[in-house]
C-alpha cells in the first residue's frame, strides 16, 4: 500500500493531538522533509504542496471524531470534550479559507466530512452534559466545548 502525503500528514497530526502537543504547521513539517547527503553534503528537500497538508490536516477530524466515540464507549469522557473544543477550532478555521486552487472539488467534500465529524462529536458532548445534570456519575466535566463562542457556526 502507497503512503500518501495526506496520509502522512493526518497521521502525524493525529498523534500530535493525541500526545496533547501543537500540531506542526506546513512549515514545520516542510523542514522534515530537507535531507542531506553525507556524500556530496547537498540538500535534499521534498517539497510538501500547501493544498496536500491542508487536505491532510483536514482528514484528521474523522479520527477524532472515532477517538472521542470510542473514549465514550471506555468511559474517558474528558477526552470527548478535548476533541469537541479541537473540531469546533479546526472546522471554524476551515470555513475561514474559502477553497484551495484546483482542488475546490476535494476541499469542500473534506469540509462537509469535517462538519458532519464535528456534529456527532458536539451531539456526544450535549448528551453527556445533559446526563451530568441528571446525576449521573461521570468523571470531572470541568473541559467543556465552549458552545458559546463569538463563532456562530451552528455550534451547539
Amino acid at each position: 500500500m502507497l503512503l500518501t502525503l495526506q496520509e502522512f500528514i493526518e497521521a502525524l497530526t493525529f498523534y500530535e493531538f493525541l500526545s496533547d502537543k501543537q500540531c506542526s504547521d506546513w512549515n514545520v513539517i516542510q523542514e522534515r522533509f530537507k535531507y542531506k547527503d553525507d556524500e556530496s553534503e547537498s540538500e535534499i528537500s521534498l517539497h510538501l504542496a500547501p493544498a496536500e497538508y491542508m487536505l491532510g490536516f483536514a482528514d484528521n477530524t474523522g479520527e477524532i471524531m472515532r477517538y472521542c466515540i470510542n473514549s465514550l464507549g471506555s468511559g474517558e469522557t474528558d477526552n470527548c470534550f478535548k476533541a469537541c473544543k479541537f473540531l469546533q477550532d479546526i472546522y471554524a478555521h476551515f470555513l475561514g479559507i474559502g477553497s484551495i486552487p484546483n482542488q475546490d472539488r476535494n476541499f469542500s467534500q473534506k469540509i462537509q466530512t469535517m462538519k458532519a465529524s464535528t456534529l456527532k462529536v458536539e451531539q456526544v458532548c450535549h448528551q453527556l452534559i445533559g446526563r451530568s445534570t441528571e446525576g449521573a456519575k461521570f468523571p470531572s466535566l470541568d473541559i467543556k466545548c465552549d458552545f458559546t463562542g463569538d463563532i456562530d457556526e451552528g455550534f451547539y
